[in-house]
C-alpha cells in the first residue's frame, strides 16, 4: 500500500512538472509573439510615418510647382506688357531733354519778357521730364528684378550670386515693408552657388516677409551673407516678437489652419526647407519669445560636381 502511494505521488509530481513546464513554455511563446507583434507595430508605424512624409513632400512639390509655373506666366505677361511702354517713356524723356537743350541754345534772339516766359516754361518742362525719366527708369529696374526673380532669361539651374538675389528680393518686397522697419544688409565676399535662382528667391522672399510680419511697430531686419566652410550662409535676423519654444520643432512642417470661411494650408516654411535641402543645404531657426528670431540658410558653394547633383536634377524652381 505504501509503495503504491509513493508511485502515485511520483506520477503526480511528474505530471505537475510536465504541466508547469508546458505552462512556462506557453508563457514564453506568448511573450515571443507579443514581442514580435510590438516589433511589427513599431515597424508599421515607422513605414506609415515614412510614407506620410513622402506623400507630404510630393504634395509640397506639386503645390510649389504650380505656384512657380503660375508666377512665371504672370511675370512673363507683365514684363512683356510693361517693357514696351517703359522703353517708349525712357526714349521720349531722352528726346525731350535733347529738344529742351536745343531750344535753350536758340533763345539768343529773344529779349525781355518773351525770353523770360520761354525760359520758365523750359524749366517746368525740364523738371517734369526729369520726373518722367526717373519713373521710367524705376519701372525698367522693377521689370529687370521681376525677370531675375523667376529667371526668365536663363536655364532652370545656373550659378547664382546670392547677394544679387537678395538685393532683387528686397527691392521687390520694399512696398510691403512698413516704413518704420529698417532693412540692413551686411554682405561679405561669397562664392556662387549652383541651383534655381527662382526657387532660392522664393525662400528669401518668404523669410523676409516673415521677419517683417514678426515686428510690431518699428524694428530692424538684418540680412547677412557670408562664406562659411564650403558654402554660403545667409541669415535673416529680426527684433520682433519671437517664437515660442513649443512651436519651433514643427515650424517647417505643413500647417493647416481654419478661418471663418475656409481652411488654409500653410506651405511657406515647409517649401523653404524642401527647396534648401534640394540644393544640398540646410535651414535652421533660433528664437525666444520677445527676443526676435534668426533664420539661417546654408547652401554649398558652386562646384562642377554640384551641377550633376541628383537633388537638383528634378528641380523645376544697408538700406
Amino acid at each position: 500500500m505504501t509503495l503504491r502511494l509513493e508511485q502515485l505521488t511520483t506520477q503526480l509530481l511528474v505530471q505537475a512538472f510536465v504541466i508547469s513546464g508546458s505552462f512556462l513554455f506557453y508563457l514564453a511563446i506568448n511573450r515571443y509573439q507579443l514581442g514580435r507583434i510590438q516589433e511589427l507595430n513599431v515597424g508599421l508605424e515607422a513605414k506609415v510615418a515614412e510614407r506620410t512624409r513622402h506623400l507630404e513632400e510630393a504634395q509640397l512639390q506639386l503645390v510649389q510647382g504650380e505656384k512657380t509655373a503660375a508666377l512665371g506666366k504672370l511675370v512673363a505677361g507683365v514684363t512683356h506688357e510693361v517693357s514696351t511702354p517703359t522703353g517708349a517713356i525712357v526714349s521720349c524723356a531722352d528726346t525731350i531733354e535733347r529738344a529742351v537743350e536745343r531750344i535753350r541754345s536758340g533763345l539768343g534772339g529773344l529779349e525781355g519778357g518773351a525770353a523770360t516766359k520761354v525760359s520758365r516754361a523750359l524749366e517746368i518742362v525740364e523738371k517734369s521730364n526729369a520726373v518722367v525719366s526717373t519713373s521710367g527708369q524705376r519701372i525698367a529696374h522693377l521689370v529687370d528684378n521681376l525677370k531675375g526673380f523667376v529667371h526668365l532669361d536663363g536655364a532652370a539651374q545656373h550659378e547664382v550670386d546670392l547677394r544679387r538675389a537678395l538685393d532683387g528680393t528686397i527691392d521687390l518686397l520694399r512696398h510691403e515693408l512698413p516704413p518704420q522697419v529698417e532693412v540692413i544688409r551686411q554682405y561679405e565676399e561669397t562664392p556662387t552657388v549652383w541651383g534655381s535662382q527662382a526657387d532660392l528667391n522664393q525662400v528669401f522672399m518668404h523669410l523676409l516677409r516673415n521677419a517683417a510680419q514678426a515686428i510690431d511697430g518699428a524694428g530692424v531686419i538684418t540680412i547677412r551673407a557670408a562664406a562659411q566652410g564650403d558654402g554660403v550662409n545667409v541669415t535673416f535676423t529680426d527684433d520682433g516678437r519671437g517664437i515660442a519654444p513649443e512651436r519651433i520643432e514643427g515650424l517647417f512642417d505643413l500647417q493647416v489652419s481654419s478661418g471663418r470661411r475656409r481652411v488654409k494650408l500653410g506651405v511657406g516654411l515647409a517649401t523653404c526647407r524642401q527647396i534648401v535641402e534640394r540644393h544640398g543645404g540646410a535651414i535652421r531657426v533660433e528664437s525666444a519669445p520677445g527676443q526676435g528670431a534668426s533664420f539661417s540658410v546654408y547652401l554649398p558653394a558652386c562646384r562642377t560636381a554640384a551641377r550633376a547633383s541628383p537633388q537638383l536634377a528634378g528641380a523645376g524652381s544697408e538700406s
